[in-house]
């Protein structure tokens, strides 16, 4: 269910039955010459909204399309909140839900940037805000071995606007993509700790500005992108998500998230 499809004395309602609340969190920023800058918005909303129709019991928000995008603020069109900023929205949202009586938030992540920030708000309203808040970045949920049977680019090619973005894209908004602008600018790590891949992550957080990184806004490779694939991460998205917030459900104790 879309949360801003319903009425207050529905929502009422559903506050009483333990509805799951998903508050997708996106971002407005550059993602090359060749996708529009609510890339991630745009995927993590369709993810949220796919994934809710195949479980019972589940809300879902409008959006946050505005995230901590300062590493991009090199490019036109990037919106960025501070990180001060986006902590206090997403506070001011979990006590709203936790004013009219919900009990569970899980904040679905679709950018890089917003992460860190996430995962701290998951546990620093704990003494303030009688509701679980669960953090998720939703490419982290899938099953790499899964999408490396799908990708046909190697490890760097799935980054920023690389195969796996652009593919999803294709799937959902070909008219958005412009596929004459293609550019492949794969990751190129000289710190072998680093992030290498959406699916190879490194060991240490090393946030740089994008405009020193890549000329396009790239870092990855779109080249072999196809809708065809594009599909197929995102039913391994949805079918991930849908799995998570059907564990979640089964916790009966609220003291208990895993």
């Amino acid at each position: 269910m879309l949360w801003c499809e319903q009425t207050w004395p529905d929502l009422s309602e559903v506050a009483k039955e333990d509805y799951l609340v998903i508050q997708p969190c996106g971002a407005i920023e550059q993602h090359g010459r060749h996708l529009p800058v609510d890339t991630d918005s745009r995927i993590v909303s369709e993810i949220a909204s796919r994934a809710a129709k195949e479980v019972d019991r589940v809300l879902v928000l409008p959006c946050l399309s505005y995230g901590i995008s300062r590493h991009h603020m090199g490019f036109a069109g990037t919106i960025t909140f501070s990180v001060e900023t986006y902590i206090s929205v997403c506070k001011d949202i979990a006590y709203s839900l936790a004013h009219h009586g919900f009990k569970t938030l899980i904040l679905l992540n679709g950018h890089g940037g917003n992460r860190a920030a996430l995962n701290a708000i998951s546990s620093a309203f704990l003494d303030e805000i009688d509701i679980r808040i669960m953090a998720a970045t939703y490419w982290e949920l899938i099953d790499p071995e899964a999408v490396a049977k799908i990708r046909t680019s190697t490890i760097g090619g799935m980054g920023h606007s690389g195969e796996f973005e652009t593919s999803i894209i294709l799937a959902h908004s070909p008219e958005l993509v412009h596929t004459e602008r293609y550019e492949a600018n794969p990751f190129r790590v000289k710190l072998p700790h680093t992030k290498k891949d959406m699916f190879a992550e490194g060991c240490i957080s090393f946030p740089r500005k994008f405009d020193k990184l890549t000329k396009s806004g790239v870092l990855g490779d779109p080249t072999d992108s196809t809708p065809e694939k594009g599909q197929a991460f995102l039913d391994l998205a949805v079918a991930a998500l849908a799995d998570l917030l059907r564990r979640v459900q089964e916790v009966q104790n609220p003291d208990i998230t895993c």
